[in-house]
């Protein structure tokens, strides 16, 4: 998983600074939508801990 994370951020980050160069705006959700998707994130990693220590 570690190495598909850091190839998710390594990507993001050419993707940046593409963007950047070409003065083109970033394709990003406003914050609120990020902390959202981290949100989801959370509870998926919440319920696959719970499942596994109370083996559901």
């Amino acid at each position: 998983m570690n190495k598909e994370l850091g190839i998710a951020i390594f990507g993001g980050w050419i993707l940046g600074v593409i963007f950047t160069a070409f003065k083109i705006p970033l394709p990003v959700p406003p914050f609120q939508g990020l902390v959202a998707a981290g949100a989801v994130l959370l509870g998926q990693v919440t319920y696959t801990f719970i499942k596994q220590k109370f083996n559901f």
